[in-house]
């Protein structure tokens, strides 16, 4: 249990009974046994991270927040101020033991998850190894014992990605491969079809790239970054609502746009064949260039027309749209310090000032500008509220929150889109009396519901006691969570969950009823 006041020595039991026929008890029953508690089926938590002069800003209370959705004033039902120490490096915590515990535990709102970054093709060989060590540091500084924190590369699927706790076995993969940056020239590793544009379009006048190469080869790799960035904001949104940090070490971008130059190209050269068989100084025979044999001058084309058509700013600007309602904000690390090029460094402010993060450029002292990213994430404040809208139109609503105290900045998530009708109510039961057969089949659908509800589910419940009140006397008000329906029948019928709360010489319960479609209460 957490919240402004601690319950001491108390004991929450909460249990769900996921029904395949309506409940028997009645309403007067029901009303006799349990106190006014109303159910929702629209649940906003929004994370709120208050600063003032660059710093968090502790000690708020319920109170000094104000939240609106789209301008609408909202009831703040739930607070709690969430601080994290970190756990350091060498802590022996338990990793999740599979996929679905990995996810299970990410869901939690007072899990952190930060992913880190790396973007291969846009950082230099000196400026991978520049920056493991303060990127090591940063992790030891701020990750907590119950943080998530994985690494990616644009060339790996988002489905690859491993969230973890021991940051131990990330510090030795960042340093056995410190050497990940590839944009320099004299490091360019082509990638086979990368080596393709080169063959087909190769230099008139030197053995380096051709232009068209270069640009072929730059702007795929620039837009298989920003597919991945898009890709990983998006499935961090479908893993929790919660803020998600993402630590993204790059030399920033120069955004394409459409390119009709690469559209038409003149007199071009035959793609090289096999060279004739020939007879080396050693009177060994060669065959010629082997990697030629496959390079198909239609594939070439194809490519370059789609590339010169693709628009990476515009792609840009939908990975920042993609992050606001994902709520995923952006930590953009440059690596190379003050010698860098304008145009990189702006697209990796705008990366952080559209997504509510904070971009460490332009500095040789990388680990005090880590530092602000260790302040800016372990201190935040989690709002809870039922919304006044409860219309199920799967429509994007905005978000607002102001801290009613003068110089404070505000950063939160942005917005949220409502549920659908078809996530949230379940088809109704055939009309009937069910045979022998369809109630076992239902019996067994409610059972295999019930056997997703364990203690490391994803099944919140939260505790707090009214403010201002003692343990002893107050108010406890508790919030619960149903994970997502897992079956087309699941919570059909609805449903009824029992809490039960004792402490000391305490003891209190409540039965509370889910309407068809409910998952908040």
């Amino acid at each position: 249990m957490t919240g402004p006041s601690r319950v001491s020595s108390a004991l929450l039991a909460f249990s769900l009974l996921a029904l395949a026929t309506p409940s028997a008890e009645s309403a007067a029953d029901r009303g006799a046994q349990q106190p006014p508690i109303r159910t929702e089926a629209t649940f906003v938590r929004v994370d709120v991270y208050p600063t003032k002069d660059g710093r968090p800003v502790p000690g708020l209370t319920k109170k000094d927040f104000e939240v609106f959705e789209d301008g609408v004033l909202q009831t703040v039902q739930t607070f709690e101020h969430i601080q994290i120490r970190s756990a350091g490096a060498t802590l022996d915590v338990a990793e999740p033991a599979s996929q679905r515990e990995m996810l299970q535990e990410a869901a939690n709102p007072r899990n952190r998850i930060f992913v880190i970054f790396l973007d291969v093709p846009h950082v230099s060989l000196a400026g991978s190894h520049t920056i493991i060590e303060p990127l090591i540091r940063l992790m030891n500084k701020m990750l907590g014992p119950d943080d998530l924190v994985g690494v990616m590369t644009p060339a790996m699927s988002v489905r690859d990605l491993v969230l973890g706790r021991r940051a131990l076995v990330l510090e030795e993969t960042l340093r056995r491969n410190w050497d990940w940056g590839q944009s320099d020239d004299r490091t360019l590793r082509l990638s086979e079809r990368e080596h393709m544009y080169a063959v087909c379009y190769p230099s008139r006048t030197s053995a380096d790239l051709s232009a068209l190469a270069k640009q072929m080869i730059s702007k795929s790799r620039e837009r298989m970054t920003l597919e991945a960035l898009q890709d990983l904001v998006v499935y961090l949104h479908a893993i929790k609502e919660e803020r998600k940090a993402i630590v993204a070490v790059s030399q920033g971008w120069r955004l394409y746009g459409e390119t009709p130059e690469m559209m038409n190209i003149r007199d071009a050269d035959p793609i090289p064949g096999r060279e004739p068989i020939t007879v080396d100084p050693t009177g060994t025979l060669t065959l010629g260039d082997k990697r030629n044999t496959n390079v198909s001058r239609t594939e070439c084309d194809a490519d370059r027309m789609r590339l010169a058509t693709m628009d990476n700013e515009r792609f840009f600007r939908d990975v920042l749209a993609d992050a606001n309602r994902s709520n995923a904000s952006f930590y953009p690390i440059d690596p190379r310090g003050l010698s860098v090029s304008p145009a990189g460094v702006d697209t990796l402010r705008e990366l952080a000032d559209n997504t509510d993060g904070l971009a460490i450029l332009n500095t040789n002292d990388l680990d005090t500008g880590l530092q602000r990213i260790v302040d800016d994430l372990t201190s935040y404040y989690l709002l809870g509220y039922s919304s006044t809208n409860p219309k199920l139109d799967g429509r994007y609503r905005s978000l607002r929150v102001r801290v009613k105290q003068p110089g404070i900045n505000v950063r939160a998530r942005r917005g949220y889109r409502a549920p659908r009708p078809e996530e949230v109510t379940i088809a109704p039961a055939p009309p009937g009396t069910p045979g022998d057969g369809e109630s076992s089949a239902a019996l067994t659908r409610a059972l295999g519901a019930l056997a997703r509800i364990t203690p490391a589910s994803r099944l919140f419940v939260h505790a707090v006691l009214a403010e201002g009140t003692a343990p002893e006397t107050g108010e406890l008000w508790i919030a619960g969570e149903l994970p997502r329906a897992p079956g087309p029948d699941a919570w059909a019928q609805g449903g009824q969950a029992d809490v039960q709360v004792s402490g000391g010489n305490a003891t209190g319960g409540a039965k509370v009823s889910f309407q068809r479609g409910q998952r908040a209460f």
